[in-house]
């Protein structure tokens, strides 16, 4: 199942957010996050420093 919407995004990756977050392609329970800027990557470490997020790096 493929909602209507995602055959014709054209910005499937959200590429000038400082994060993205997609399950698409990720294992079930997990969601890969695009990290593209110092800020998100403050905003990530800052998630994780408080509890309010967990990681595990892909090997990929």
């Amino acid at each position: 199942m493929v909602r209507p919407g995602c055959g014709v995004c054209t910005n499937f990756t959200a590429l000038k957010a400082d994060i993205s977050a997609r399950a698409v392609g990720s294992p079930d329970g997990y969601t890969t996050l695009i990290v593209r800027t110092l800020v998100g990557q403050h905003l990530l470490e800052s998630a994780v420093a408080s509890g309010k997020l967990s990681t595990t790096m892909s090997s990929t």
